[in-house]
C-alpha cells in the first residue's frame, strides 16, 4: 500500500529540532553542514501565502531567518541541492513581555502507580535544584514514591514577565493525595532549604509538626496569581526531628548561603493563574487572570530508566553526586532530542 501527500520527493530530516529563537528571528540548525544549493523556505503558520525562499550559505551549520513577527510560529522546510523538499519543522519567535523556562518534577504520593502531573498547584524546579529533591526522596518513603516506578517530567513553561522583571514569592504546595494539593505561605522547611528569612515562622510551636509561617496578604495574593520562585542550596538542612525548640532555628545548624552551593530555583505554579495549555499569556484572547502556561507536550522518564543509566539513589547527596545525577537525567532526555523551550 502506498500513499502520497503533495507529490514532492522528500528527503531525510536535515533540520534539527529548534534550539534557539529571538523576538523577530528564528535560528535553523542543520543535521550536517549545508551543501551548495540548499534553500530554506518559510511562511507564517496557518498562512495561505507562498513560502519565502532563502539561500543557505554552503558549509554553514545554522541559518537565521530575520524580520519575522514576534510571538509567532513559522513553517520551515529545506530544499536540497537536488530540488527535493524535507519535512516542515515549526519554529517560533519569542513575544515581548513573556519568558520561557524549563521545569522538572517527580510525581509524588503515587507509590508504584505514578503518572505525570500537570504542574497546577504543584512545585517544581530547575534541573539541579530538583535533582537535589529527587535524590533525597529516592532513598526515603516520606513522599510515597517507589523510585523505579517514579516519573520525572520535563515541562516547558511560558510566563508573563512583570514590568519589574521579578517573581512572586514561592508557595509550598502539599497534599494528602496526588490530585489534592494546597499551596500556602512558604513553609519552614522550604525556607531553611532556601536560606530564607525564618522570622515569619513561629519557632516555638505548641503542638506537633513543624513551625507555621505567616506571609502578608499582598504576598499571598501575588503568589496565587503568578509563578513563584525561591533559591535552593546544598547541603539540605538537618531538621532535628522535633527534639526541642532550638531545633527549629535552622540558621544555627545550616551553613549560610555564602557558604553553601547554589543549585538553582524551585517554582510554584498556582492553578488559578494557569492558561489553557499551549496558549500564550501574551495572546490577545487569553483568559482573564492567566499568567503562565505549559506547553501541550511534556517529556518524561521512568525511575527504572534513570537507574539503568546510573542514577545514584543512595543517601549520598554531596554536590558531585548531585551533578552526576543531573547528568544522568539530561542523558535520559537527550536520547530523544526535542525542540528548545520557547522555540
Amino acid at each position: 500500500m502506498s500513499c502520497s501527500t503533495n507529490g514532492d520527493a522528500t528527503i531525510d530530516a536535515l533540520i534539527r529540532p529548534p534550539r534557539q529563537s529571538a523576538g523577530s528571528a528564528v535560528v535553523v540548525s542543520f543535521a550536517k553542514a549545508a551543501a551548495p544549493g540548499w534553500t530554506l523556505h518559510s511562511r507564517k503558520a496557518g498562512s495561505a501565502g507562498k513560502f519565502t525562499p532563502r539561500p543557505v550559505e554552503s558549509g554553514s551549520a545554522t541559518a537565521t531567518i530575520s524580520d519575522l513577527d514576534a510571538g509567532a510560529e513559522y513553517d520551515v522546510y529545506l530544499e536540497d541541492e537536488n530540488g527535493r523538499n524535507g519535512p516542515i519543522v515549526p519554529h517560533r519567535t519569542s513575544a515581548a513581555g513573556v519568558g520561557f523556562f524549563e521545569m522538572f518534577r517527580i510525581s509524588e504520593l503515587c507509590g508504584d502507580a505514578c503518572e505525570p502531573d500537570m504542574l497546577g498547584d504543584h512545585d517544581s524546579g530547575e534541573l539541579l535544584a530538583d535533582v537535589d529533591f529527587i535524590t533525597h526522596v529516592a532513598s526515603s518513603d516520606h513522599f510515597n514514591i517507589s523510585f523505579n516506578s517514579s516519573i520525572v517530567t520535563r515541562y516547558c513553561v511560558e510566563r508573563r514577565v512583570p514590568k519589574a522583571n521579578d517573581w512572586a514569592d514561592y508557595l509550598s504546595c502539599n497534599g494528602p493525595t496526588t490530585t489534592d494539593y494546597t499551596c500556602a505561605c512558604n513553609n519552614w522547611i522550604d525556607r531553611c532549604i532556601g536560606r530564607l528569612d525564618i522570622s515569619p515562622c513561629d519557632l516555638h510551636p505548641s503542638g506537633p509538626g513543624m513551625p507555621t509561617c505567616q506571609c502578608s496578604a499582598a504576598s499571598l495574593a501575588r503568589s496565587h496569581a503568578e509563578v513563584g520562585r525561591m533559591p535552593v542550596y546544598a547541603p539540605f538542612p538537618h531538621f532535628g526531628g522535633g527534639k526541642g525548640p532550638t531545633d527549629w532555628n535552622c540558621t544555627a545548624t545550616t551553613p549560610p548561603a555564602s557558604a553553601s552551593h547554589y543549585l538553582g530555583s524551585w517554582y510554584s505554579t498556582p492553578s488559578a493563574a494557569a492558561c489553557t495549555p499551549g496558549t500564550s499569556p501574551a495572546a490577545d484572547d487569553v483568559e482573564d487572570g492567566c499568567s503562565w502556561s505549559r506547553r501541550a507536550a511534556q517529556h518524561f522518564v521512568l525511575g527504572a530508566d534513570l537507574h539503568a543509566l546510573g542514577f545514584n539513589t543512595s543517601d549520598a547527596t554531596d554536590l558531585p553526586e548531585l551533578e552526576h545525577n543531573r547528568k544522568v537525567v539530561m542523558d535520559a532526555f537527550d536520547l530523544h532530542p526535542a525542540r528548545c523551550c520557547g522555540c
